[in-house]
């Protein structure tokens, strides 16, 4: 029963975690006003082909180069901001609930697992928002990936001082998410746009 607990735990903090990403990018698009309500956001129940729609695509699609990457960097900018306030919870709270410190932890390290997929996988080979920011600007190919790279380090170093008991699905649900979010984001930029 703890198991499946832990299934849907997990489960409920990836969803999380990437309605928020789309959630930061609509909210761009609402401000430069290609949307009505940031969040009102597409977000399937098997997570593939989440996007910040419905937006305005006309105004969208003429939006100015800067508003673009402020809009292109706007899940990932709610990734790093949610992975500081999760990671600054985990470490001013005392003992906790096993399910509550679970899910704290998936939340924290799938952020940063989204973006390292980003700003690694999606730099080596560009697609998604990636793809966009480095048809704006090549050169921030380079940046990207370089911080990909530091936050790589908490990451790794969060996965060191996980709980054993946790360890294997958060293991899991991490190495799945990165592989998925990687095939699934080339899928939707060769054929979903």
């Amino acid at each position: 029963m703890k198991t499946l607990v832990y299934v849907v735990l997990g489960y409920a903090a990836l969803y999380s975690v990437i309605w928020l990403h789309e959630v930061g990018h609509a909210f761009f698009y609402q401000l430069y006003g290609c949307k009505r309500c940031f969040l009102h956001v597409t977000v399937k129940p098997y997570l593939f082909f989440s996007t910040p729609r419905p937006v305005d695509e006309e105004l969208a699609d003429h939006l100015p180069p800067r508003r673009d990457l402020v809009v292109s960097y706007g899940g990932i900018g709610v990734n790093l901001a949610a992975a500081l306030v999760t990671g600054v919870i985990l470490s001013r709270m005392g003992k906790i609930h096993p399910f509550l410190h679970f899910f704290l932890l998936q939340f924290l390290t799938l952020h940063l697992a989204e973006m390292v997929s980003y700003l690694i996988i999606g730099n080596l080979y560009p697609v998604s928002d990636m793809k966009n920011i480095s048809d704006i600007c090549p050169r921030l190919r380079i940046v990207n990936f370089c911080i990909g790279l530091l936050i790589c380090v908490p990451y790794f170093a969060i996965f060191w001082r996980i709980p054993e008991v946790f360890f294997p699905v958060i293991l899991f649900y991490n190495a799945v998410t990165i592989l998925c979010m990687g095939i699934g984001r080339v899928i939707f930029t060769k054929f979903g746009g």
